[in-house]
């Protein structure tokens, strides 16, 4: 199992590439990084396992681009939630 974290580096006042490499001590595998303005998500998701997962580090306009991006791709993955919502907040904006 690889985690993909998927971060927007405008998002957050321009630092949510740095939060959303603090979520590498969550998780006891390598974190993968990938900045959505660079990457295509088509070519990204193709290359995926379905044991892999999905991180989507942003607020509201990240996961808004990834689901009208990926909306005529398949994914494969199932939806996964490590911890709660507020204990992810917690953490990354100590």
């Amino acid at each position: 199992m690889k985690y993909y974290a998927l971060y927007n580096p405008n998002a957050g006042n321009g630092d949510s590439e740095s939060r959303a490499r603090a979520i590498s001590d969550m998780f006891p595998e390598e974190v993968c990084y990938f900045d959505v303005t660079k990457h295509n998500y088509t070519e990204l998701l193709s290359g995926i396992d379905t044991n892999d997962v999905i991180i989507i580090c942003g607020g509201d306009g990240t996961l808004n681009r990834f689901i009208n991006e990926t909306e005529d791709i398949e994914i494969k993955n199932e939806p996964f939630e490590k911890t709660p919502k507020k204990s992810i907040k917690r953490f990354l904006y100590k």
